[in-house]
């Protein structure tokens, strides 16, 4: 059902944009990336789930127990928060189209309560559940949307204690299950995070309760392991040929990485411990450093400034003043 009438209440705040676009020419520099923090403002921990068309997505803490979504189109972020939910995280963009997850149960995070997949754009939202969801026996799982291409979403849901992939076209689920996946509760299972097109990445965990990233084609599915990964590997974004995500190396320290079909290339923001890539379109990838901080990066082909500025001159000039997707 979709919900189209709703108030546009949001907290936007305007960032000035020729001091963030001197900020990406001058960021930090490493494995190829010029890294720049994006944080929203005030927030006490920001995640960077996706990026598409210059607009990214993620989640923030405004203080206090809840969490809530927002976008941020390189000049102005707007904060998204589901009616009656403490717990909102937009995880996904296409166009003006978000997806996400949320729970009502004033959780903190997404899996310590029943949750719900939502899409969200300009007449309202929808909720997401999979009709085959089912939760366990404190009544905790659900249903979570993580990716979005035209009108194709990926996510997961729980039966019991399994996790299963889905794809939504729209008007069907269909059922994304690795083969090699575990089927025996504690988390084993297949998450479907990022679609480009046919192609779908995410990971699944296996009855030694490892995780491995996965692309699935339509056909079959092709197991990504980041040889450096001796501690497992996650698949969470997707753009053409390139597929982005983690994985955690013999001291668990995560560690960004980027797949262009034949070669794992390790990227590691260099102020961090910890680096997470969940997005990438094009050359900029985004993701999330130590747990609660945001950052994009830009790929940095010679001549690296002019290319910098180039880049980061288009995605200002595509920016969208988003003046409302908020709290019903």
């Amino acid at each position: 059902m979709r919900f189209g009438v709703f108030l546009r209440v949001v907290f936007v705040i305007t960032v000035v944009s020729p001091m963030f676009l001197a900020a990406a020419a001058f960021g930090q520099v490493a494995d190829g990336y010029s890294f720049t923090t994006l944080d929203y403002p005030g927030a006490l921990s920001t995640s960077i789930n996706g990026i598409s068309g210059g607009t990214i997505v993620g989640t923030f803490a405004p203080g206090g127990p809840s969490r809530q979504g927002f976008t941020y189109d390189g000049t102005v972020f707007s904060s998204v928060a589901i009616p009656l939910a403490n717990f909102t995280s937009v995880n996904g963009v296409s166009g003006t189209t978000l997806v996400g997850t949320y729970s009502a149960s004033g959780a903190i995070t997404a899996t310590a309560a029943p949750k719900h997949g939502f899409i969200l754009d300009g007449a309202g939202f929808i909720t997401v559940d999979d009709p085959l969801m089912t939760l366990n026996s404190i009544g905790e799982g659900g249903n979570a949307a993580y990716g979005i291409s035209g009108t194709r979403i990926v996510g997961d849901y729980t039966t019991d204690e399994e996790i299963h992939g889905f794809l939504y076209d729209g008007a069907a689920y269909a059922a994304l299950d690795d083969p090699f996946a575990g089927t025996s509760g504690n988390g084993m299972g297949t998450y479907a995070h990022g679609i480009s097109g046919n192609e779908i990445v995410g990971y699944y965990v296996d009855p030694n309760l490892e995780a491995h990233g996965f692309l699935y084609n339509g056909f079959s599915y092709i197991t990504l392991d980041d040889p450096l990964g001796v501690g497992g590997t996650e698949a969470l974004g997707i753009s053409g040929s390139d597929v982005v995500g983690f994985y955690l190396d013999s001291a668990n320290i995560e560690h960004g990485f980027i797949y262009d079909g034949s070669v794992f290339r390790t990227v590691d923001d260099p102020i961090a411990r910890d680096t997470v890539i969940s997005g990438i379109d094009g050359t900029i990838i985004v993701g999330t450093i130590n747990h609660g901080q945001g950052f994009i990066a830009i790929d940095l082909p010679e001549p690296a400034g002019v290319t910098i500025l180039c880049v980061w001159s288009a995605i200002l000039l595509r920016g969208r003043n988003v003046k409302g997707v908020g709290s019903l």
